[in-house]
């Protein structure tokens, strides 16, 4: 550390008697960037950044020039050298283009949503369908963590209304022509916001700030402004610390009105009433949220128990069928023939043959009958078995190819876990039939030692609305509704990634521990 402090005076010592003759002169970019840094309408330079950089200069007898300008101008600039430095410059665009940054950083900011009507926006899904003016190339409008790539992540639709000029925006906002403004977190402390527009809770992207220089003037400048950073924010009167109370402070300066210390004391004495009452109400809502969860839980369960016992009673009447009427229609079909081979005549045996006819399709009936209503191979079989003959039936049915994979080891899963996750499968599968127009489905099974996951996609149209709440019942009735209940109830988890013409991706997730 003492080594790299004497190389820093030294060089600041040697530059200095290199430039004694003739300041040198350092061209700066400048953005409109209240009250970080900005030109106002004189050509007057102000802010927090041009009030180190001046005192710097007069340290080092520079000759500071300002070139005004957007980021998307002065990047191309610093790059090829014409201009010097770039304050208030963030590691994404370094990692952008390729210039160099200072060591130490000046200041810490964020982005912070601006509104006339703040109590209507507390998120970013408040702002789902309202009209948001963004700064052009703004770290906080199109960087990672803006409000652009949260909105994506949310899935929120804002429509975006660019602006050169900060005060623009704020004439829009004025106007009733966006319902909100994105600005940086110092904005605040600017006169021309005014009492109109407050803050919101929504923030956006931090950033560390420093100075950026071009590859060639690197090793000339950013030493210099990090050894004197440094030295200023260590000294608690320093240049730094007087502009930092100037411009970001500024609330701090007046006084409080006489009236106001009253009241205060009158809005102290409400506000501690109302935290006792808020704490009693919120304990009260605790508890009645308890209480609707575990009826919600009751409910949950009650109605798998009634699934269940309505699939045992389907069982029941399938193998009454099967064991009584089917049989006997097959014994009587077979009585019926024999009756036929011993009689020859040509009435009879036409008479026969029709009623053999009946008996065949009253079989079939009974056949197709029993396995609608409880299909025995969901009971004989695998439940890897039991999803190929389902697909075969609905899928090949329906002029659709498939294919059923089945990977790991193996599980018996407990007869009310299959008999859900049957009636699961066997949903999503004609839902691919009536609402996904696909020509391909593949069912991947995957078991773990702890998991079964089911995997069902398809290259159908997709859609657009994936949710699985009650706002999700549509056309498609209450099936993604009771699905997402059964999964639920099943301990595990139910996901759908959709796009319209994408096809869609069914995820089920059953944990296999604990069953019972």
């Amino acid at each position: 550390m003492v080594a790299v402090a004497v190389s820093v005076v030294v060089l600041l010592t040697l530059f200095s008697t290199l430039c004694w003759a003739e300041p040198i002169v350092v061209r700066v970019g400048i953005t409109q960037d209240p009250p970080i840094l900005w030109m106002d309408e004189q050509g007057e330079v102000k802010g927090f950044f041009a009030d180190i950089l001046t005192y710097i200069a007069q340290q080092q007898d520079w000759q500071l020039e300002y070139v005004s300008g957007s980021w998307c101008e002065l990047i191309p600039l610093l790059k090829e050298g014409d201009i010097d430095l770039l304050p208030s410059v963030y590691p994404e665009i370094k990692a952008q283009h390729r210039i160099a940054l200072s060591h130490s950083p000046v200041l810490l900011d964020w982005g912070q949503v601006y509104s006339l009507h703040p109590e209507q926006i507390h998120t970013i899904l408040d702002l789902d369908g309202k009209r948001v003016a963004v700064e052009s190339s703004c770290i906080f409008y199109d960087g990672i963590g803006g409000i652009k790539d949260l909105a994506d992540r949310f899935n929120v639709n804002i429509d975006f209304i660019p602006f050169e000029m900060t005060s623009q925006g704020l004439q829009a906002l004025r106007r009733g022509e966006v319902d909100a403004i994105v600005l940086g977190r110092f904005y605040n402390n600017m006169p021309t916001l005014g009492d109109d527009i407050v803050k919101t809770p929504i923030l956006l992207n931090p950033v560390t700030s420093y100075f950026g220089s071009s590859k060639n003037t690197e090793s000339l400048l950013l030493p210099v402004l990090d050894h004197y950073v440094d030295e200023m924010k260590s000294d608690r009167s320093s240049i730094y610390y007087r502009s930092w109370h100037h411009w970001f402070n500024q609330s701090t300066k007046s006084g409080l009105p006489s009236w106001l210390v009253e009241v205060a004391v009158v809005v102290v004495a409400i506000v501690l009433s109302l935290i006792g009452f808020s704490l009693f109400a919120r304990y009260q809502v605790e508890k009645k949220t308890r209480e609707i969860s575990e009826k919600n839980d009751q409910l949950r369960s009650l109605s798998m128990e009634l699934t269940l016992a309505e699939e045992k009673e389907r069982r029941r009447l399938s193998e009454l069928l099967h064991d009584n009427l089917g049989q006997n229609l097959a014994l009587a079909k077979i009585r019926l023939c024999s009756m036929a081979a011993a009689h020859g005549g040509d009435s009879c045996q036409q008479a026969l043959g029709e009623i053999k006819v009946f008996l065949t399709d009253a079989i079939h009936s009974t056949r197709s009958l029993t396995a609608e209503m409880s299909p025995p191979v969901l009971y004989d079989l695998s439940f890897v078995a039991a999803v190929k003959w389902l697909a075969g039936r609905i899928l090949f049915a329906n002029g659709i190819e498939h294919e059923v994979v089945s990977s790991g080891k193996k599980v018996a899963l407990p007869e009310n876990t299959k008999v859900l996750l049957f009636k699961t499968v066997r949903e999503l599968l004609v839902n691919s039939v009536k609402h996904s127009q696909a020509s391909y489905v593949r069912i991947d099974l995957d078991y773990s030692d702890t998991t079964l996951c089911i995997i069902i996609h398809d290259d159908g149209v997709g859609m657009a609305d994936v949710s699985v709440d009650r706002s999700a019942v549509s056309e498609r009735g209450f099936g993604l509704m009771s699905i997402n209940e059964r999964i639920t109830y099943l301990g595990g988890e139910f996901k759908i990634v959709s796009q319209p013409n994408h096809g869609t991706i069914v995820t089920l997730q059953i944990p296999l521990d604990g069953q019972s």
